[in-house]
């Protein structure tokens, strides 16, 4: 559940006015686009929100009900007040992508399929791609927020941080202090030796076969990106209690700061629910209230390219599976092949739903074009549709980052 903080850090946003809808939204190029994944781990259920089916074969809680917000249908509960606020204020802002196809039930390789369209552990992920095709504007391209990277090939690109005080104390020296057995700092003259020699280490290896030199190469590059992410990151306040806000201000830190075209982190909520069914409706509650503060955070951080982060950086916030449409014996739901997963942000066509459900809770196809429903004709929404819209909202090409071009072109406000 949300903390009295978190709760009070939402209130005031609405209270300010702060999520009302934006008029007008800074112009930003593709390319200077940056990229927020925020994952709600262990198969969220659909039902609760995304799939507004009333049929027999899905069950559903006391109290569900088709609602509108906009053109957004979704399903309401008065158990699910945050998801009413959320999807009211960012009607003509957010869309949905419904009935994706993850084509799988494991959770692990769920999620590398949601990431990379492929179950190969040498794969690299969405945000890892966009923050690479931007490598030499950023320290660090991809910064991964209190979670494991799926960066493949490309991992030298990506940063993990925690999500307290480890990277500040890190930055200024205090993890040494604050180690098992406390050492003090060298002087400042020392240290730029011992960073020195380090380096000059690095460059004396030789690499005896072209794999050797490909992770040699790699391993170069990242320490010099560690040199700029040190001298860059030591002026920002990255401290936190390690609470769902602070984490999120740390995210906007990175974002803000130029540090890193793209971000994941995780929220710090439990999905996986095959006892526990009603645990699925106050998570997704708190998974709304948390993507409130997500948007607080962005309109009110400055941006590098725009006035602020929410005129440069599109959010995806997604689940690597859904659940099943009725409930087990045992009160709740197995793991399901198809999901959803909500976007917002420039160059997102907002306001618009696509894809959907079945009375089974199967995906339906869809005009890649014009976004609507077909399920004669239509193409099955899966990850490659995602990856390959997303590469598009980064200016990138992805048949060639790809092989195919596979965009839910409906989505982009630039086609």
């Amino acid at each position: 559940m949300l903390t009295r903080r978190q709760a009070l850090f939402g209130g005031a946003a609405l209270g300010a006015g702060l999520l009302a809808p934006r008029p007008v939204r800074a112009s930003v190029a593709p390319k200077d686009r940056k990229f927020l994944f925020v994952l709600a781990k262990g198969g969220w259920d659909v039902t609760r929100v995304f799939a507004p089916v009333f049929a027999p074969t899905v069950t559903r809680d006391a109290g569900d009900e088709p609602a509108r917000a906009g053109n957004l249908v979704y399903v309401a509960n008065r158990q699910r007040p945050n998801v009413d606020r959320f999807l009211d204020t960012m009607r003509d802002r957010v869309s949905t992508i419904d009935g994706l196809l993850v084509r799988s039930v494991n959770h692990r390789t769920c999620r590398r399929l949601w990431l990379s369209n492929s179950t190969d552990p040498g794969a690299v992920d969405w945000p890892t791609r966009i923050g690479a095709d931007a490598a030499d504007r950023y320290a660090v391209p991809h910064i991964v927020s209190g979670d494991k990277a799926l960066a493949g090939d490309d991992a030298w690109l990506t940063g993990l941080v925690g999500v307290r005080d480890e990277v500040s104390d890190l930055l200024d020296g205090a993890a040494i202090a604050k180690a098992d057995v406390p050492t003090a700092l060298p002087p400042a003259a020392v240290e730029s030796l011992v960073d020195a020699y380090a380096q000059a280490a690095v460059r004396r290896v030789h690499a005896r076969s072209d794999e050797e030199e490909r992770l040699l190469r790699g391993w170069r590059e990242s320490q010099e990106r560690l040199i700029d992410f040190q001298r860059r990151g030591s002026a920002l306040d990255l401290s936190s209690e390690g609470d769902l806000t602070g984490r999120i201000s740390q995210v906007g830190a990175y974002l803000g700061s130029g540090l890193c075209r793209c971000a994941s982190m995780i929220l710090p909520y439990f999905y996986d629910t095959h006892y526990d069914d009603p645990t699925q409706s106050r998570t997704l509650d708190n998974t709304f209230a948390a993507m409130t503060l997500i948007d607080r955070m962005l309109r009110t951080t400055p941006g590098t390219n725009a006035p602020t982060l929410a005129d440069e950086t599109v959010v995806v916030v997604y689940s690597e599976m859904g659940r099943t449409p009725y409930v087990t014996v045992a009160d709740g739901r197995e793991h399901w092949m198809f999901t959803s997963c909500i976007t917002w942000g420039p160059g997102v066509r907002g306001g618009r739903q696509f894809g959907g459900y079945d009375d089974d809770l199967v995906g339906l196809g869809v005009d890649l074009a014009s976004g609507e429903t077909d399920p004669s004709h239509g193409v099955q929404l899966t990850p490659d549709v995602v990856g390959s819209t997303l590469l598009r909202l980064a200016g990138m090409d992805p048949a060639s980052a790809l092989g195919a071009d596979t965009s839910l072109t409906a989505l982009l406000e630039d086609t």
